[in-house]
């Protein structure tokens, strides 16, 4: 009888693609499982590049016969918008194979919010609001809140963002509704929509 040592393999990375845009901080990572490997190091760089995350997860638990998922969100993995880089490596008992190839991912934080600002007095039933302009976007949705938390109004404003900073207007007349108001704003990046920031 005879058997063959080898080294272990390298992992393949499935998701996010590299030089993906990610419509928020919270990124899910999938790579192919290697056969006889109990667990994957996920490691995640920042532009620096500074390793800002590094931990080893379990294969029976976050790994199929085919896909091995790490949802950043339900981990609670937090991460800065900007620029990333991440990579994974296997290992059994007996050994530990080589990082892969490191993947790029950028990852699109909230729009920031500049008026009305928080407690402005504003005339006018149909408000106009206004965000800093985040390039990669392909479009926003504002949400517009009374004082007890009763939504007024959702809408997608077509994009209009001069001289970087994005507008749109609500379609709703408040007419003789005074009070007091919460809005928010999050940016869509295809059918995926990212994080709300609200002003107050």
């Amino acid at each position: 009888q005879e058997f063959t040592y080898a080294p272990m393999p390298t992992v393949t990375l499935v998701a996010p693609a590299d030089g993906a845009v990610w419509h928020d901080t919270y990124p899910t990572f999938e790579w192919q499982p290697i056969e006889g490997a109990g667990e994957y190091q996920l490691e995640i760089t920042d532009d620096t590049p500074a390793t800002i995350y590094s931990d080893w997860f379990d294969s029976a638990t976050y790994c199929t016969d085919t896909l091995c998922t790490v949802d950043t969100a339900t981990e609670t993995i937090l991460l800065d918008p900007g620029v990333h880089t991440w990579k994974v490596k296997a290992r059994s008992s007996l050994n530990e194979g080589m990082f892969s190839t490191a993947w790029s991912i950028n990852l699109l934080g909230k729009p920031v919010l500049v008026k009305p600002t928080n407690s402005k007095l504003v005339y006018g039933g149909r408000t106009w609001f206004y965000w800093e302009e985040i390039p990669e976007a392909d479009g926003y949705q504002v949400m517009v809140k009374d004082a007890a938390g009763t939504p007024v109004s959702t809408f997608n404003p077509p994009l209009s963002c001069p001289a970087g900073r994005c507008e749109g207007r609500m379609p709703v007349n408040l007419g003789a509704d005074y009070g007091e108001y919460h809005w928010w704003v999050r940016l869509r990046l295809g059918s995926e929509f990212g994080e709300w920031r609200e002003k107050g």
